[in-house]
């Protein structure tokens, strides 16, 4: 009897022993706190998963183990932590890939991240894993009214180093900044970047290494504990609109394409957009591109406080080519010497009636500009309009960048969408 209250007794004197220093005890109360389910903290957490095939089926699928227990440790709930997964290789494998909407508790996430297959692929392209959680999954989240207090979290399992890095550290910079995600990176194996990761990630502590897929177990625990100490996002202070979110915004349309009849169409659109509530803020600039006379056909951002004269000058306008004018877009449009301002959102609206001269070459246009930060909105009016090439040019989410109709008259919405949406 006494062999066996000895037997007893020593774990719990072991345990008081190493338990004396403090920072033990931090860490099992927090520890504690992890299986609570970080106290109910609301959270979307995003994965990201390397397919690539440098990864052995095997380790993959402990990859995909490590996912499903993490998720054990929170609570999932509508109101709670939600989850959303995508794996990448060659591109986006959408097979497999689910949004924070998608599943609404712990056994149904559980068994859709089963449901992603290895699938081997010859690249990885980690930019475009990152592109696809700020245009795809972290836009439900940052819209949805009730998750406006939740931490948004993305995090990337990769063992190796992406095949474009600079593309994946400008896409890594647009997700936190637009998405206002909070990033970590896990590397696996000798591989790994381990500049990248921290490119990639929000900060030093928020970069895990381990040796090999077995060992990812080892950092459930502080990885969970680094996720319930994230702080949640506080409802926005209302303020006006143009204040928290500056824009320069420039009009931009071809009136060789609209024609003479068109031009008074185009002055009741316009003088529908700079009366909006948004664009009467004196935070809010306002600039047209139209052909190859600047000085009749366009103006600089900075040329006109008083927006009122803005819809004057539509009756002797030039003719040019869209996809010119876009490159003037890109090259002049924000140039601090036309009134352009680094703190301000950088928003193009192209006005398309029917097809291009030259539609390609818009589309190349259109592709830079969007590469190099400026947010394209895109208004279509007229019969002849195509929505595919519409949607080619509009940034994403492309539902919330278009405006179609039969006229113009519908295109105050616009200055809704340019004004109050977050930077």
């Amino acid at each position: 009897m006494l062999k066996l209250c000895a037997l007893l007794l020593l774990p719990a004197a072991l345990a008081m022993s190493y338990y004396e220093d403090e920072a033990a005890l931090d860490m099992i109360a927090r520890d504690t706190s992890l299986k609570k389910g970080c106290g109910g903290k609301n959270a979307d957490i995003a994965f990201v998963i390397d397919n690539s095939a440098s990864i052995w089926s095997v380790d993959f699928y402990k990859q995909i183990r490590f996912v499903q227990d993490f998720v054990k440790v929170f609570n999932i709930a509508p109101d709670k932590v939600r989850i959303a997964a995508v794996s990448f290789a060659d591109g986006v494998y959408y097979r497999g890939a689910f949004r924070f909407d998608a599943y609404k508790d712990e056994a149904s996430v559980i068994d859709a991240i089963s449901r992603i297959k290895y699938l081997h692929g010859s690249s990885t392209k980690t930019d475009e894993a990152l592109d696809f959680l700020r245009t795809k999954v972290f836009p439900e989240s940052l819209a949805n009214p009730n998750r406006q207090d939740a931490a948004r979290i993305g995090i990337v399992l990769t063992d190796g180093k992406s095949t474009y890095g600079d593309r994946t550290a400008v896409a890594a910079a647009r997700v936190k900044k637009e998405s206002k995600a909070l990033m970590f990176a896990i590397g696996v194996g000798k591989k790994v970047s381990p500049a990248e990761l921290h490119t990639i990630a929000s900060g030093d502590d928020y970069v895990f290494q381990v040796d090999n897929y077995d060992a990812l177990e080892s950092i459930k625990n502080v990885l969970g504990i680094k996720i319930c100490e994230v702080p949640t996002t506080p409802p926005p202070k209302e303020q006006p609109c143009g204040v928290v979110n500056p824009a320069d915004v420039v009009l931009v349309y071809d009136s060789t394409e609209v024609g003479p009849s068109g031009i008074s169409d185009i002055q009741r659109g316009v003088t529908a957009f700079v009366q909006t509530d948004e664009m009467q803020n004196p935070n809010m600039r306002v600039g047209l591109i139209s052909g190859d006379c600047p000085e009749v056909g366009s103006f600089p951002l900075n040329r006109y406080t008083d927006k009122s004269q803005i819809p004057k000058l539509f009756d002797s306008l030039p003719y040019s080519e869209l996809d010119a004018l876009v490159g003037e877009l890109r090259r002049d449009g924000f140039h601090p010497e036309n009134g352009g301002r680094k703190n301000a959102r950088h928003i193009g609206i192209l006005i398309v009636t029917g097809k291009p001269q030259n539609p390609k070459a818009v589309r190349r246009q259109a592709a830079k500009a969007k590469k190099e930060g400026i947010e394209l909105f895109v208004v279509g009016a007229g019969k002849v309009v195509d929505p595919g090439f519409l949607k080619s040019l509009a940034s994403e989410p492309v539902e919330s960048h278009i405006i179609l109709g039969s006229d113009y008259s519908n295109f105050g919405l616009v200055g809704r969408g340019t004004g109050c949406q977050d930077m």
